[in-house]
């Protein structure tokens, strides 16, 4: 319902070089019930804001307004103009200031991905140790452990605390939706809700003092069927700190599935990982096929509140056009994750897509 309230919201905005024009959709009545509030943003942060109140513009009518604090270097960062049209009375449906649709204008599009060496000497050195079992990687103040059997990380010890609670798998399952009901049928029927993940071998491809790389070859699938997809994965440690994963994934039989229900990476967390800020579509869930009603910003919420419950569990809650986000525990310590070519999304929850699916209803899920 907020999805479809921003789609039929009673007016339409354009935006070029400072000139604001709103269209006025109704037929009858004109938006002077209506106050124009204007935000613009530079990676989340406030630079500027406004009013125009009583938007007297005709039925079938437009208005253009010129804005403000718009010759400025807008090439910094991720920039966006927020319009929001607000009630400025009560109505008997809604109280006076409730927002009848908004509109977003990216302005602007560098990366706002946080540098991983803030604060690291620049003449930090890496270490690799290896074992029949492990690759242990050391940095700056992290420990990394890889499993040589199974190819997965297996352990990110930042300072003595530990950031892992199981090693960081592939995922391509998540809890169906209403609209998966079909779809759901094929995906169970090639066992992908029981995937697992096969290493076919696991070593150091590349060591400097400034980095480590290490290639693993993976397979994804249920036990008794060929594997849904076949994956190369290049770990970079850095010195400086941080590690990348670097997917080449081909999908076996791929006109059986139509699409996969996702390709990601999950990461399980201990107790107390409950604060989540993130750069991206928010406050609430955003899919490349719902999105009207989140906008382009920086967020904080919790792991907890970060979930729509649904009479029956499903998928929920993801953030698409993410630029970082970050987890942690209540002093701050905890993993951030960037993306520096391409966006991505996220979701942070305490129920795993298989508890999700396998949960008849929403009251009966336990953390």
């Amino acid at each position: 319902m907020k999805e479809y309230k921003e789609v039929i919201a009673p007016f339409c905005a354009e935006y070029k070089d400072g000139k604001l024009k709103i269209r006025n959709l109704r037929y009858f009545r004109d938006l002077s019930d209506l106050d124009l509030y204007w935000k613009l943003e530079r990676n989340g942060k406030l630079l500027a804001d406004g009013r125009k109140a009583e938007l007297a513009i005709a039925p079938q009518h437009s208005r253009t307004y010129t804005l403000p604090y718009f010759n400025q270097n807008l090439t910094d960062g991720w920039c966006t103009l927020t319009v929001s049209l607000r009630q400025n009375k009560a109505t008997p449906w809604s109280d006076a200031g409730f927002e009848v649709g908004f509109r977003q204008f990216e302005l602007s599009a560098k990366k706002t991905a946080k540098a991983l060496t803030d604060g690291i000497s620049p003449a930090a050195r890496i270490r690799l140790a290896e074992s029949d079992s492990a690759f242990t990687v050391t940095t700056n103040e992290t420990v990394y452990t890889v499993d040589r059997v199974h190819g997965l990380i297996t352990s990110i010890n930042d300072r003595g605390t530990e950031m892992l609670t199981t090693p960081v798998d592939l995922n391509i399952w998540r809890a169906p939706t209403d609209n998966d009901r079909n779809i759901k049928n094929n995906w169970k029927e090639m066992n992908l809700h029981k995937a697992l993940t096969k290493c076919y071998g696991c070593e150091v491809t590349e060591k400097t003092d400034r980095y480590v790389k290490l290639r693993a070859e993976l397979s994804h699938g249920g036990k008794i069927y060929s594997p849904a997809l076949r994956a190369c994965v290049i770990y970079t440690f850095f010195a400086e700190g941080g590690v990348t994963l670097d997917f080449d994934v081909h999908v076996n039989d791929f006109e059986k599935f139509d699409h996969l229900p996702r390709f990601g990476v999950q990461f399980l967390c201990p107790v107390g990982f409950e604060r989540v800020r993130y750069f991206g579509r928010g406050p609430g869930a955003s899919y490349l096929d719902l999105r009207h009603s989140s906008r382009l910003g920086e967020f904080e919420t919790t792991a907890t509140e970060n979930f729509e419950h649904y009479v029956r569990p499903q998928e929920n809650m993801a953030h698409a056009d993410t630029k970082w986000m970050f987890v942690s525990n209540p002093e701050g310590h905890g993993l951030l994750v960037a993306e520096t070519d391409a966006d991505f999304s996220f979701n942070c929850s305490h129920f795993t897509p298989e508890m999700l699916e396998s949960t008849p209803h929403d009251f009966e899920l336990r953390p």
